[in-house]
């Protein structure tokens, strides 16, 4: 019963907290929260999960496709489980017209085998009950509704689907923390912008051969904390994400089970930074959308559509700092642009972050431009020197 002593203890400690750790605020507030060094995510079960079904239309008129599953065996975590397909159900191959889909529902159980779950239909969706570790398989048919398959010439609305129904029952024996930020030269430290909006770690249960596993009922199989030097500031609107001061924050599982990964965040500010490859553009607005070119000394450049967003953009592809490197994109914050030209390009109102460039300043008349990037808190400046035209 360990997960209830868990839970008493977070009860205990947002009731009547010690001076040393401040008092988590309420996960239901909608606005930023700022304040405490430690903020907690629950470990999370789900009793409901839906999947997706994909099918190939078949000789004889029946959609089959696998379909496979995969529970904890945990009592933190529901044992019966509804599972429910997911809107829409594809039939990827065989209509005469190419991918078709509609709402699938499940109809029957037959060619059982295993005995580590119970399986049967509720209301259209599959009833697992969990009973031991291991597998067990089953025919489940169903039919996918509302389509527009024609097959053969003939229009099938309703289309008969069969899948073979693989279930495993799994141990969770560790978990891995990952990040979607790592990425190709941050090594296995993951150093982020202060104050900007990141993604929670990823935690991954691992089984006892050290794979990955992705268990419906366990979404978020481990309690885990984020314990930081400065603040910790979760957006209760989102609570996927936060944004941190400078300084280490660690991420601490809930566990005895084995923990690989990273163990922190590191949080680094403008004056951090020793070294930096950085790209400046021109980000242009089309009818279809914005177009980065890279600025070249002296080059020309024509903007089709002045009145909207054309701007100066930093893009950087590697930035060293203290820390170790970046891993995400610097914000538009860390740079200020001072423009030579202020009749052609300006700095005013024109920062803002996308998840490719920084936009530092903008164009607003035809003519030349002159302008150089700074980075705050550093001797680091690149310069620009480039043309426009209406």
């Amino acid at each position: 019963m360990r997960h209830l002593s868990v839970a008493v203890a977070v009860v205990v400690a947002a009731c009547s907290p010690p001076s040393e750790v401040p008092r988590e605020p309420p996960h239901d507030a909608g606005v930023a929260t700022r304040g405490p060094i430690v903020q907690t995510w629950s470990a999370r079960g789900d009793a409901n999960p839906s999947v997706y079904a994909f099918t190939d239309l078949e000789d004889g008129g029946v959609a089959t496709g696998p379909l496979s599953l995969q529970f904890a065996l945990n009592e933190q975590f529901p044992q019966i489980i509804d599972v429910k397909p997911n809107y829409p159900a594809y039939v990827r191959r065989g209509c005469d017209n190419g991918t078709q889909w509609g709402s699938e529902r499940f109809t029957s159980v037959t060619q059982t085998s295993g005995d580590a779950a119970k399986l049967s239909i509720v209301d259209g969706q599959l009833h697992v009950e969990l009973k031991s570790h291991g597998w067990f398989q089953a025919r489940v048919d169903g039919v996918i509704t509302g389509t527009d398959c024609t097959y053969r010439g003939n229009a099938l609305v309703d289309v008969p689907t069969s899948h073979l129904v693989d279930i495993r029952v799994v141990e969770i024996a560790g978990f891995e923390v990952s990040h979607f930020a790592q990425r190709s030269g941050c090594g296995n430290k993951l150093v982020v912008a202060e104050r900007q909006t990141i993604q929670l770690p990823k935690i991954t249960a691992l089984d006892v051969r050290d794979e990955e596993l992705s268990p419906l009922n366990a979404p978020r199989p481990v309690t885990f904390r984020l314990r930081g030097e400065g603040d910790v500031l979760v957006d209760r609107a989102a609570t996927e994400t936060v944004r941190l001061s400078p300084g280490r924050t660690a991420i601490e599982l809930d566990t005895p089970l084995p923990v690989r990964g990273l163990d922190a965040l590191y949080a680094v500010d403008a004056a951090s930074v020793t070294a930096a490859d950085v790209e400046l553009g021109l980000v242009v607005t089309y009818i279809k959308g914005e177009q980065w070119h890279t600025l070249a000394d002296g080059a020309s450049y024509r903007v089709p559509y002045p009145d909207e967003s054309n701007s100066i953009s930093v893009r950087s592809h590697r930035v060293e700092t203290t820390e170790g490197a970046l891993c995400t994109q610097p914000p538009a914050d860390w740079f200020v642009a001072t423009v030579q030209t202020p009749s052609t390009c300006t700095s005013s109102g024109a920062t803002g972050d996308t998840s490719y460039w920084s936009n530092v300043a903008k164009v607003i008349a035809a003519g030349e431009c002159v302008a150089t990037i700074g980075l705050r808190g550093t001797n680091l400046t690149w310069s620009t020197r480039f043309f426009t035209s209406f």
